[in-house]
């Protein structure tokens, strides 16, 4: 949150819109009731010294109070998030500040890799023979296909006739 968006004692205490003369004529010239579209000397000079003043507490940076706001907001940020990393996800995923808890989720991770290779051996160890007979079986029937057709017909042509 910037500065110039909140209300606070050194930024803003004066004027909340900063734009105070510019929006008294826009509003005057919309037949707002009650805005005067004559702005006198004295209200135009006050409105710019509370502009300067907004612009030099900006310049001048935050407060006191303001830096202790910050770091107290800040720390309590950062101890939410540490204690929900701490906690998990809640998806299996690694929260990424514990080495150990990655290696954990690397273990098991490659431990199912090689259950569901070794079940996936033993899948194609079991149909294998099936599978090794189903395709002699279809390259005996390709063969036989083959030898059994009918002979085609082919022109030979004899050395005379060319």
């Amino acid at each position: 949150m910037d500065r110039t968006s909140r209300s606070s004692g050194s930024a803003r205490s004066d004027d909340q819109t900063g734009d105070a003369p510019a929006a008294e004529a826009s509003g005057a010239q919309e037949g707002a009731p009650g805005v005067s579209v004559d702005l006198t000397d004295a209200e135009v000079e006050a409105w710019a010294e509370r502009v300067r003043r907004r612009r030099q507490a900006w310049v001048d940076g935050p407060t006191e109070d303001e830096k202790h706001e910050w770091i107290r907001r800040e720390y309590a940020r950062r101890l939410a998030r540490l204690q929900s990393e701490e906690s998990g996800s809640g998806n299996g995923v690694p929260t990424g500040r514990d080495p150990y808890e990655e290696r954990r989720f690397l273990e098991r991770r490659y431990v199912r890799e090689a259950r569901l290779a070794a079940e996936g051996l033993g899948v194609l160890l079991a149909t294998l023979p099936f599978r090794i007979l189903a395709e002699l079986v279809r390259t005996g029937q390709d063969w036989e296909e083959e030898a059994l057709r009918p002979a085609r017909r082919r022109w030979i042509p004899f050395s005379d006739d060319l």
